[in-house]
């Protein structure tokens, strides 16, 4: 069964709809890293991480808050080896893509990687 990353760090309010019946229709092994924010449930196999919490700061302490979500993403594709990584949202586009490069090379096999950007 593959494994999907699923990491969107807007999910709140109208996202948050989006995200879960999403979600709820894919069958496969899912890792959720959401908002602080996200307040729904989602059936199947998927574990949530609600390990965005930025969108209550500003300025500087949003960005320092916002890359150590990423970091702490990062870890956790060390450790459980996705198949599919989707960012939904790129908040910092430059810094993001620098991630997704990363992780290609430290994973150093073929995954697939996603993203909207809006």
């Amino acid at each position: 069964m593959l494994k999907l990353f699923y990491i969107d760090p807007q999910s709140y309010n109208n996202l948050a709809d989006y995200d879960r019946y999403l979600l709820t229709n894919i069958d496969t092994e899912k890792y959720f890293f959401c908002s602080e924010k996200f307040n729904f449930e989602i059936s199947g196999n998927t574990k949530i991480d609600k390990c965005f919490f930025y969108n209550s700061l500003s300025g500087f302490k949003k960005v320092i808050s916002y890359v150590k979500s990423v970091i702490y993403i990062l870890k956790n594709v060390k450790k459980h080896k996705p198949d599919i990584i989707h960012f939904q949202w790129l908040k910092i586009p430059h810094f993001d893509y620098f991630v997704l490069k990363k992780i290609k090379i430290v994973q150093k096999t073929k995954k697939q990687y996603t993203h909207l950007c809006i």
